[in-house]
């Protein structure tokens, strides 16, 4: 494992800590685009916009601001068009970007609501409406958007409230807007929904999305706020409903700054960003926090889905024409479908309406799209053995049940091994993508790593390096569960 290993790290430290010296590419307003690779964030305002353009050399969306800004940074893109304030002058000189320039445009930031919640949207103009002529936004702008990123955070007070907790669906984890610290979310659109849960008496639950699933949860009714730097555009509108907004800006366009490059030393910067990643503000708890979600959906979703594809492949040996072509018709259906997808479909359409929570309905899709391969190995391994170890173990007088479990199911578990150990390590390397339906899994934990540290080698190093010791430690869990049932 470590001699393959090594040679895959090394190969990885040294390429993104390579680096050039870079001139400035100048921009002087959206005719200027033409002829570049743009960079905008999938969903976003910029994406309607730059989509409609015919002249661009290429447009790249990303689900995340930080995924769009390192594409600049490493040279995948020209230019990432976003709102001014998306990156302070602060993280710019970290990361060797800068803008070349803004458009005389600005657009109104404020906070997407149900339409069928329009009494909380009104509420919430009132209570936008008080902060500006009692100074509060003011203060706010003026701690979260023209201090450092350094400035001490002070734990914000607990929001009491009565009934059920509104869901905040946030769609951006990135300062100044809304981070997360130690499981705690800071930034001005986090405090000013924390004042205003404490004015109406409310409670707080903020989830992390991208903003398409955000939009989703929204419209489906799994959210009642959508948070990230929103924009008020006439198709918005049309769908949510918007409170007055708290903050105007322009667009920007981002471009590597002039002279840019890794001047640090490879060590010296390798283990810069380790303690950036892992030890500043106890970034290791999302690690852990990820890992334990990560665990939980993929050892339920096996042992649920084992039974599952034992009584679908029951199912498929019945007498009964359908139940067989029933069967059949399922095995098709997730042998075809995407798994992200149907993930979508599980979260957003069929248990939308159940109130099970996003890791019970990870488990459940992730179980029945497993039941399926299960299914195949249990046909496969059953089918392997000959027919004349039944007719043996009929002969010395054992039952059909016993003849199954003591002479059949041994040689079968030995037979299918291989190919369920590699169904189950898909699994784990499936879930993966339960981030979509916000759930704080290892890699949405990298995503919030970086969205910090707005570095990307150390995070995913270690994520990748878990994926890798999960899977080599599921293994060898299930060959001991087959020895040890054999060895009866």
């Amino acid at each position: 494992m470590l001699r393959r290993l090594i040679p895959l790290l090394s190969a990885l430290i040294l390429l993104s800590c390579s680096g050039k010296q870079a001139g400035q590419l100048e921009l002087h307003g959206p005719e200027d685009l033409a002829g570049l690779r743009v960079a905008v964030t999938s969903g976003s305002y910029y994406d309607v916009i730059m989509t409609k353009r015919k002249d661009l050399a290429s447009l790249s969306r990303y689900s995340t601001d930080i995924d769009a800004l390192q594409a600049v940074v490493y040279g995948k893109a020209d230019v990432y068009v976003n709102d001014e304030i998306a990156f302070t002058n602060e993280l710019q000189e970290e990361n060797g970007i800068t803008i070349a320039c803004r458009e005389e445009v600005y657009f109104p930031i404020s906070f997407a609501f149900r339409k069928d919640i329009r009494e909380l949207c009104d509420s919430c103009n009132v209570f936008l409406a008080r902060c500006m002529d009692d100074g509060t936004l003011d203060s706010l702008k003026t701690l979260w958007f023209k201090s450092k990123k350094g400035t001490k955070l002070i734990p914000p007070d607990p929001v009491f409230g009565r009934g059920k907790p509104i869901r905040i669906a946030v769609t951006t984890s990135l300062f100044p807007y809304s981070f997360q610290v130690n499981r705690e979310w800071y930034g001005i659109e986090v405090d000013l929904m924390r004042l205003f849960a404490k004015s109406q008496g409310i409670s707080l639950q903020f989830d992390i999305y991208d903003l398409s699933g955000a939009t989703l949860a929204l419209s489906k009714g799994l959210a009642d706020i959508m948070t990230g730097a929103i924009f008020i555009t006439p198709e918005r509108m049309e769908q949510f409903d918007f409170c007055i907004p708290y903050h105007h800006c322009q667009p920007a366009y981002f471009v590597k700054a002039a002279g840019s490059g890794n001047a640090n030393s490879l060590w010296a910067r390798i283990k810069k960003d380790i303690y950036k990643s892992v030890i500043m503000e106890d970034r290791w708890r999302f690690i852990t926090k990820g890992l334990a979600a990560t665990v939980t959906i993929t050892i339920f979703a096996i042992i649920l889905g084992s039974i599952l594809g034992a009584g679908l492949l029951t199912m498929l040996r019945s007498r009964r024409r359908w139940v067989r072509k029933t069967a059949e018709v399922y095995n098709f259906i997730m042998a075809g479908l995407p798994m992200l997808v149907f993930l979508l479909i599980m979260f957003y359409v069929v248990l939308v309406r159940t109130g099970l929570s996003p890791i019970a309905v990870a488990i459940l899709a992730f179980a029945l799209n497993f039941a399926s391969g299960a299914c195949g190995v249990y046909g496969k391994a059953l089918g392997g053995i000959p027919s004349g170890q039944w007719d043996a173990a009929l002969a010395l007088g054992l039952t059909r049940g016993q003849a199954f479990w003591n002479i059949i199911v041994p040689q079968a578990l030995k037979a299918g091994m291989g190919a369920f150990t590699s169904q189950c390590t898909g699994l784990l390397k499936g879930t993966s993508i339960v981030g979509y339906i916000a759930i704080q899994d290892l890699t949405r934990a990298s995503d919030m790593i970086r969205s910090r540290t707005f570095d990307a080698l150390v995070p995913l190093l270690i994520v990748s390096i878990l994926y890798f010791v999960l899977a080599w430690l599921l293994g060898l869990l299930l060959k001991a569960l087959v020895r040890k049932r054999i060895a009866k």
